[in-house]
């Protein structure tokens, strides 16, 4: 059957590949996930969110497939009023830069 999509693509420093490389070494059928670090939403900026989500979509998109997609959701319960705001932000940069 073959490989159809690989998640997650954790990007530097944390993780070991952007969308870019991950692109290059599994061509143009693969559907690329992630690429966003959980982290983000705890310690980033609205602006740091938007930065990350366009990077993502802009790089998983080009030549191939790509959901963009956390690396990991945070654990804790009720969620901070940071992060959720973040998490909010990032969904609607993902409808703003996306492409349906």
């Amino acid at each position: 059957m073959g490989i159809d999509a690989t998640d997650p693509l954790e990007p530097p420093p944390d993780g070991d590949v952007t969308l870019t490389e991950a692109r290059k070494i599994l061509g143009k059928k693969i559907t690329l996930f992630g690429n966003v670090e959980e982290r983000l939403f705890e310690i980033g900026t609205k602006d740091d969110v938007e930065k990350a989500v366009r990077k993502a979509m802009e790089e998983g998109s080009a030549n191939g497939p790509f959901v963009l997609c956390p690396t990991a959701m945070p654990l804790t319960t009720p969620l901070d009023k940071k992060i959720q705001e973040n998490i909010i932000h990032y969904i609607d940069c993902g409808l703003k830069y996306g492409v349906l």
